[in-house]
């Protein structure tokens, strides 16, 4: 996928495109997770949702990426989701519903 370059000092950048990196590896998670806030919070959540997701593809601003480095987290589990139980498959979306849905707000702000 080709992104645009971040911005910031060269620690900053370093730093974010390491976050971006894994993020970016986990937008199936953030998308699902988008569809269930959709389904928990009806169709009006759809452009907050749809602006949180994108903005993971689009945002430049280190400073961005570092303040919401836990998008670019590997929590236990997500690498070897698809080998284990459905309730410990779920629960990267869970993480991720948590994460999607804080930016959908900021993104209304």
């Amino acid at each position: 996928m080709g992104m645009e370059n971040i911005t910031g000092t060269p620690k900053q950048i370093a730093w974010a495109e390491e976050i971006r990196e894994v993020a970016v590896r986990r937008l199936s998670e953030y998308q699902e997770a988008g569809e269930r806030l959709i389904a928990d919070y009806g169709e009006e959540a759809r452009p907050a949702v749809e602006a949180a997701i994108a903005r993971i593809t689009t945002e430049t601003s280190a400073r961005w990426w570092i303040d919401h480095k836990t998008l670019g987290t590997d929590l236990p589990g997500i690498q070897s989701a698809r080998f284990h139980t459905t309730r410990e498959a779920q629960e990267p979306v869970e993480n991720a519903m948590q994460i999607l849905g804080y930016i959908a707000e900021e993104e209304q702000k």
